[in-house]
């Protein structure tokens, strides 16, 4: 199979647009226009001579609460200027909350989704106090020294300015930053004696704004630039991204930005096409949800992510969907690989399979075989007219089982394959008016076994509900898919209504399922997630739900991990307690992806109603739960494998 370009590839761009600034009052959501510099256009020296040329934007009004900003960055770090109007500036030795301060909240992506970190930028006053930078997790009520963070300011008639250098090393993903979402709010207190938070004025509209509500930043070069030159240039400035995947896909070793949006594929880089360009292509699908999947995958070998999708076609004739390898090199997006995997007809449904089989060294293997057919035989079934190099949906009744592809340095060759002992020849139907003597002779034998088919989801869940007593009018929730157990194929999980169900080709031959009931009641089960937290290469389940404890309830937190075909606990703890609305404790639940492998992190959280002095319990059942941490005793606790078990030291 010849690697080819895409017929619908577009010209690379070299972009370069220009920032506009904002200089009206802004009380919606606003992006943060960023300059690019070097190390020596600015020094933090308190004063903003070296800001002139820089347009600033402004929020708030008047000559109290308001300011206005700047933001640059080189490689190592991000620069602030900020010119503040205050009229009475609120500051003590130890900054906290009730003081007057500026908080820069940035977020990069991770590979378990946004990542985000707050600075706390106290300024000074002369013979009074130093200025003071502090950081923490948005949330977070103890903040830490922000070591590294240059800050300084000076005094001037109704306020003051403040010039801050955030180095790139304390702001999570630095290596992603061009997607970089980022917010500044300015904490606006005026009385000394009896402090309170008089205004809070912020570019991103609320205060609180969750970080995946924030703006992207808007750059003048670079990676950023080259994406809103793509959606300006392709008309979809508004349109949402459905995939954004990050991995390195093409030239130097740093990662590429490869995203869905709008029914195209576009690919940005600090190292792509010297940081300033893009490449894109229309995948030729009627909406964005017909890109079924996108993940990157070193598939030929050579220390490169090729881009692999599963791209689902709707016409009058029915539906098709194509598993396809995308790569980067040479002059744009070539199309690598493309198989058939599905067909539905009015005849009937035909699956194939195609599964990724990593080796120790070298190209991976491509195995494709058939997942069986619904409604269609040898005789009904009508073959679609593909594309030229598209690869045809494997048939049980076909000549071969399975044909293995490998990447032979130019193409993907087939360089295995087995023979079906079940095969058939397919009957023709004559056509009307045909001499007998036209007419094909079927030549079809009868198989003896027919091979049990893969279950479709509809199958699993339909036997599911058959076996467990589950009403239909109970749906499905919490569709993931994740590696959890047997083989390399991920399994799908879903919740049905209080138990957690995986199955999928790979878990017991494609022909069972695992059930397991986390709670009778479906409105309990609160959340279903997936994480490698033993750095195994497997995913482990973690399932929340609710328990009620007479007039108290409380959340407990369970981790699941496959041993073989049966399942094991490594982690059983309290998460929650409530006494109806007025009282309550919730610990902060985080699971970091670092690589590929996942860190859990429990923090005590805040407390609402309940403090040392009338918390109700002298201690914790001895039920195999690990007890509640408590705001005014606890400290954060992070998790790790040991013995069959999550541990914390």
């Amino acid at each position: 199979m010849t690697p080819r370009p895409l017929p619908r590839l577009a010209a690379t761009l070299l972009a370069c647009t220009c920032l506009l600034s904002l200089a009206s009052p802004s009380r919606a959501q606003t992006a943060l226009d960023v300059q690019r510099a070097t190390r020596t256009t600015f020094r933090v020296d308190g004063a903003l001579r070296d800001w002139s040329a820089v347009p600033m934007q402004r929020f708030g009004d008047g000559d109290d609460a308001s300011f206005e900003v700047a933001l640059a960055h080189d490689d190592q770090g991000l620069y602030v200027a900020a010119r503040v109007r205050d009229e009475r500036m609120i500051r003590t030795r130890r900054p906290g909350a009730l003081e007057d301060v500026l908080v820069l909240t940035v977020a990069t992506p991770g590979d378990g989704g946004l990542e985000a970190m707050e600075f706390w930028l106290y300024a000074g006053e002369e013979g009074s106090s130093a200025a003071v930078a502090l950081m923490a997790a948005p949330g977070e009520r103890a903040r830490r020294p922000a070591r590294g963070v240059r800050i300084l300011e000076s005094a001037v008639p109704g306020g003051y300015e403040l010039e801050a250098f955030v180095p790139f090393a304390l702001i999570p993903n630095p290596g992603r930053i061009s997607a970089m979402r980022a917010a500044l709010r300015l904490v606006d207190v005026d009385v000394a004696t009896s402090p309170t938070v008089e205004a809070t004025i912020s570019s991103a509209g609320a205060p609180d704004a969750a970080a995946a509500t924030l703006p992207e930043i808007r750059t003048s070069a670079g990676p950023s630039a080259a994406l809103a030159a793509f959606r300006r240039d392709q008309g979809l400035a508004g349109a949402p991204v459905h995939f954004d995947l990050w991995g390195d896909v093409a030239e130097d070793e740093r990662e590429e930005r490869v995203l869905i949006i709008g029914g195209s594929l576009v690919v940005v880089g600090e190292g792509y096409r010297e940081g300033r360009g893009y490449d894109f292509e229309r995948l030729g699908v009627r909406a964005t949800d017909d890109v079924q999947r996108a993940r990157l995958e070193d598939v030929t070998g050579d220390g490169k992510a090729e881009i692999i999708l599963r791209l689902r076609e709707r016409d009058r004739t029915g539906i098709r969907a194509n598993w396809v390898v995308l790569g980067t090199r040479g002059a744009g997006i070539e199309e690598m690989f493309n198989a058939l995997v599905f067909e539905r007809t009015r005849q009937g449904i035909v699956r194939g399979q195609v599964q990724l089989r990593r080796q120790r060294r070298g190209a991976a293997l491509i195995d494709v075989s058939s997942g069986g057919v619904e409604g269609v035989d040898p005789a009904t079934y009508r073959a679609s007219v593909g594309g030229e190099d598209e690869l045809p949906v494997m048939l049980p009744w076909g000549p071969l089982l399975r044909r293995t592809f490998q990447w032979t340095g130019g193409t993907f060759s087939e360089v295995a394959s087995e023979p079906n002992p079940q095969a058939r020849a397919a009957t023709v139907p004559a056509t009307a008016g045909a001499s007998s003597a036209s007419r094909p002779v079927a030549t079809t034998p009868e198989p003896a076994v027919t091979p049990p088919r893969t279950l479709s989801d509809d199958d699993v869940l339909a036997r599911v509900r058959a076996d467990r007593g589950v009403p239909a009018s109970v749906g499905a929730r919490f569709r993931t898919r994740a590696d959890v157990t047997e083989g390399r194929e991920p399994e799908q999980l879903v919740a049905l209504g209080g138990a957690v169900v995986v199955y999928g080709p790979g878990f017991q031959g494609g022909q069972g399922y695992f059930y397991f009931e986390a709670t009778s009641n479906e409105a309990d089960l609160l959340a279903l997630q997936t994480a490698d937290l033993t750095g195994d290469g497997k995913h482990e389940i973690v399932i929340t739900f609710r328990q009620n404890l007479g007039e108290f309830q409380r959340d407990i937190l369970l981790v699941l991990q496959f041993a073989g075909t049966n399942i094991q606990p490594l982690l059983r703890v309290e998460v929650a307690r409530y006494h109806g609305d007025a009282e309550r404790i919730v610990n902060d639940v985080q699971l970091r992806t670092r690589g590929r492998s996942t860190t859990l992190t429990i923090a005590p959280g805040e407390a609402r109603g309940w403090d040392a002095s009338t918390w109700p319990f002298s201690g914790f059942a001895n039920d195999g739960v690990a007890p509640l941490l408590l705001p005014w005793q606890d400290e954060a606790r992070r998790y790790r494998a040991s013995d069959r078990a999550l541990v914390s030291p």
